[in-house]
């Protein structure tokens, strides 16, 4: 089965990556089986080659031609790989046989046909989910990446992994199963969670509310009692490279992603990969400190950026004149409507974002700035004073070729993002 054999591969780059207790070497281990397939390519005439990696890598080669153009002449193999007739043959014969390419004869005339290999999207399927502190999203894609179905239902991480792994578990089932679509189909699971991986061996640096999964080898139980490969990475990331894959940061090497919500995310693309520092941490935006003298993070320190422009940053500030107003769509809302109160509230968190972000264009020049998240669909009233705070606190020469847009994934960035290294993972 298909699925099978995709599993099998995903497994091995999970596996690899697993050996260092972090999710981190991940995208390098995928740029290196690229890297060693060139090479292979450019040795496979010299005597002592391993064969067995020149067929992989010749069958990727194969395979991905054909996936990437979905539809294509048998005849144009042969000379595009430079392979042999017969080791094409081979490769193809397998792959129709998995069910991963498809095989049909096409009528060029009344004379002529031709053979036509298609890319059977649907194959397998991959699942892409982001666990929030008070919710899970989760979306099936296929093998192309197109999603098929999502479901965002409330989640608190707060309950614990005791409670809350098996109830993720059967979510994620009962989803797949909602789809009609068998659990040996899945190949793989991407999972982003609001904490860097580096830190979960670490119960005093977490965020409150995910202090009770410190020490829990999340992927592996998941991966254990699922029967899946699984890999976890930092929300932010996840999102990051969403956006860069199918939305707003496409064709852009140098961007920066923030989601802004209950809490704040953030994920850096720079040179085409995600940059996660020297201990797989950075992208922490929301708590870079802006006021020495604020309230308490979750993260156990004052004054951090998700204190003043995070969903309860802005109803704190909100309250201290309308107590009634709990939600941030009743600000949202109300500030549309001219309320004085729920203007300024959401027009300090964008100057405070923005004198954040303006630290960022100074130090990465990015040329692109992503912004995500439920606080975004203040639209102008947050976005006015977040531009004005980045042109005022960012040297013009470093702005001068950033643009700052919204997100385009419709709020989907951080699941399409998991999906998208379960699938490098296959095809890379």
């Amino acid at each position: 089965m298909v699925y099978k054999a995709l599993k099998r591969v995903v497994r091995s780059v999970v596996d690899l990556a697993q050996k260092g207790k972090c999710m981190e070497p991940w995208h390098r281990l995928i740029r290196d089986k690229q890297q060693e397939r060139e090479k292979i390519l450019k040795e496979k005439s010299r005597k002592g080659t391993d064969q067995h990696r020149v067929r992989e890598s010749n069958r990727s080669l194969v395979l991905n031609y054909i996936r990437e153009r979905n539809t294509v002449p048998r005849s144009d193999l042969a000379p595009y790989t430079g392979l042999s007739r017969t080791a094409i043959g081979n490769i193809v014969d397998e792959l129709i046989k998995e069910g991963i390419v498809v095989q049909e004869e096409h009528r060029m005339g009344e004379d002529r046909r031709t053979t036509l290999l298609s890319f059977n999207a649907a194959a397998g399927y991959v699942l892409g989910g982001t666990l929030g502190r008070q919710h899970l999203t989760v979306l099936l894609a296929d093998l192309s990446g197109q999603p098929r179905q999502h479901l965002e239902i409330p989640f608190s991480i707060s309950k614990g992994p005791e409670e809350g792994l098996p109830l993720l578990e059967k979510l994620l089932k009962v989803f797949v199963a909602q789809q009609q679509i068998s659990w040996e189909m899945i190949v793989g699971i991407g999972l982003g969670i609001i904490s860097p991986l580096a830190l979960l061996p670490q119960k005093t640096a977490l965020p409150t509310a995910f202090s009770r999964w410190a020490n829990v080898d999340i992927q592996q139980t998941l991966q254990n009692d699922l029967g899946v490969p699984v890999y976890l990475d930092n929300d932010g990331n996840m999102g990051a490279l969403g956006e860069s894959r199918y939305g707003a940061g496409r064709n852009e090497g140098n961007m920066v992603y923030v989601k802004v919500g209950s809490g704040i995310s953030g994920g850096l693309i720079l040179h085409h990969e995600i940059y996660r520092g020297y201990a797989g941490t950075a992208g922490e935006i929301g708590h870079i400190p802006v006021d020495l003298n604020g309230h308490l993070c979750q993260c156990g320190r004052s004054g951090c950026l998700e204190t003043v422009a995070g969903k309860n940053g802005i109803l704190l500030e909100v309250q201290r004149f309308f107590p009634t107003l709990t939600t941030l769509p009743q600000v949202i809302e109300a500030a549309r409507e001219g309320d004085v109160a729920c203007i300024g509230a959401l027009a300090r968190a964008g100057r405070y974002l923005g004198f954040v972000l303006a630290g960022l264009v100074n130090t990465l020049n990015p040329s692109l700035i992503v912004l995500d998240g439920s606080t975004m669909q203040a639209g102008e009233l947050i976005l006015n004073a977040l531009r004005a705070a980045i042109e005022t606190h960012s040297l013009p020469a470093s702005l001068a070729h950033t643009r700052i847009i919204l997100a385009e994934c419709n709020g989907l960035a951080m699941p399409l993002g998991s999906v998208a290294t379960i699938l490098d993972a296959i095809f890379a």
